[in-house]
């Protein structure tokens, strides 16, 4: 961990042995996220993580809440299970 302080300029200095360590030069472009709680740094683009804004800006749009969707997907896979268990039972 360090600590660093945002420059005037709004540039955040990254720790040499963390840029040595990364392999990262002068002039390299890396990719930041915003997240939740920080920002994260790196140094290829990550798929999941534009997969989850990309989701996050859908539920915004749709005005859809977090734990509405989750109790949609519970509601939803309880009757699936219903469904697989009474197929079992007759066994069709």
């Amino acid at each position: 961990m360090a600590v660093v302080t945002i420059q005037p300029n709004q540039q955040l200095p990254i720790p040499a042995d963390f840029l040595k360590h990364l392999r990262w030069k002068e002039g390299q472009k890396v990719y930041v996220y915003l997240m939740e709680d920080g920002v994260t740094i790196r140094s290829k683009p990550s798929k999941v993580l534009e997969a989850a804004q990309e989701f996050e800006a859908i539920m915004r749009e749709e005005g859809v809440a977090l734990d509405e969707l989750l109790k949609g997907v519970a509601e939803e896979r309880e009757k699936i299970y219903q469904q697989r268990k009474q197929r079992g039972k007759t066994g069709k």
